[in-house]
């Protein structure tokens, strides 16, 4: 016996010569992989950058992706803190309006090898890593890249990492591998970049990430606070509370950093990082590390912390209960919004990679299809 939905679509299809497709109860979601540089990604306070696993910038608003027109090609992305967006492939580009227009700024020093490409907090003062063959180490530029000298020329280029308050102090490190004496070598700066001191040595920890170096707390100029993967040829996370005069060793774990702070880590301790294949939480300043992404599920590649954003004001109330009597007021939230992280992670039996965020500290992972 046909049922009634059946019969119904029987007699509608005859009237009216219109055939309606009903789509399953249920439908397995469609994946999006993404790129699998982590260079390709941003997921700072000041907005969310995914590059799809066809090098094309997608923005995050409101809820929704944002295409961005940026220049045809593969490209490096970065936000500086007064929401620059800078692209790089040798060729350097700057968006200042959201990404909606871009100029092109300047090229990378002219070297044989590959680079990577550090804004700075400060407008216009840009720093460039540079791997082998020729002219290794780290490049300064105060012209946005019209000219280049090299400040640091022990190793290859590494990560170079701004104090919060960089604009102000001028506290930044820079990681080189030493290729005469095995290791990464750290060095910072007080002046902005232009000469270094170095702070000892950094073990290689068997992946790319273990090259991140310091990474300052967001309140560093106050709680004078910042981490590292490794001092001295030994493994594990080391810390800093008196703005690197100092370091003790506070995890075994052989880490594979940067650590992505919460925004409010002064309040929270609460940071996530790489361990191995892994991501781990800790939520009291590094003493303890919690796996909260195991590698059965993927190897973490690149990782961010971020406030959520604030929920959209709920609409008006219909005007049958608005009267004079009556009054609605908005919600209010006490305290800072919730954390939600965000992770890319490439699957072991494909290869490819696929954007995750959490907005339960990590207790469950949701699956974010680009765009």
């Amino acid at each position: 016996m046909k049922s009634g939905l059946v019969v119904f679509m029987s007699l509608l299809t005859a009237i009216t010569g219109v055939s309606l497709h009903i789509a399953p109860a249920s439908r397995a979601i469609l994946r999006t992989p993404v790129s699998c540089d982590e260079q390709r990604f941003s997921f700072g306070q000041n907005g969310v950058l995914v590059t799809d696993a066809d090098f094309r910038l997608y923005k995050a608003v409101n809820q929704n992706w944002q295409l961005l027109t940026s220049p045809a090609g593969e490209y490096d992305v970065s936000i500086t803190p007064d929401g620059s967006i800078y692209l790089f492939n040798g060729s350097i580009y700057r968006s200042t309006d959201g990404g909606a227009s871009w100029s092109l700024k300047g090229q990378a020093p002219p070297v044989v090898g590959s680079t990577r490409l550090y804004p700075s907090p400060v407008p216009n003062l840009l720093f460039v890593a540079a791997a082998p063959f020729q002219g290794y180490g780290t490049y300064r530029s105060k012209d946005d890249g019209g000219n280049w000298q090299r400040v640091l020329d022990v190793g290859q280029g590494g990560p170079v990492v701004f104090s919060p308050g960089f604009f102000q102090d001028g506290l930044a490190s820079a990681t080189l591998f030493a290729f005469f004496t095995p290791g990464f070598k750290v060095y910072t700066s007080s002046d902005w970049g232009q000469t270094w001191s170095s702070v000892g040595d950094v073990r290689f920890g068997g992946t790319i990430a273990a090259m991140g170096g310091m990474a300052f707390s967001p309140q560093f100029t106050t709680d004078r606070t910042a981490f590292t993967d490794g001092l001295n040829n030994e493994n594990g996370l080391f810390k800093t509370t008196d703005g690197g005069a100092t370091w003790f060793k506070i995890n075994v774990l052989n880490v594979a950093g940067p650590p992505a702070f919460s925004p409010e880590y002064s309040r929270d301790q609460t940071f996530i990082v790489g361990q191995g294949q892994d991501l781990v939480l800790s939520r009291d300043g590094g003493r303890t590390l919690t796996p909260i992404w195991d590698k059965a599920d993927g190897s973490a590649v690149v990782w961010g912390v971020r406030l959520q954003d604030p929920p959209a004001e709920p609409p008006a109330p219909p005007a049958s209960l608005q009267d004079a009597h009556r009054y609605y007021l908005p919600l209010m939230l006490s305290g800072p919004p919730p954390l939600e992280f965000w992770l890319v992670a490439q699957e072991r039996t494909s290869g490819n990679c696929y954007l995750y965020r959490s907005r339960d500290n990590g207790a469950s992972w949701q699956e974010i299809a680009v765009p």
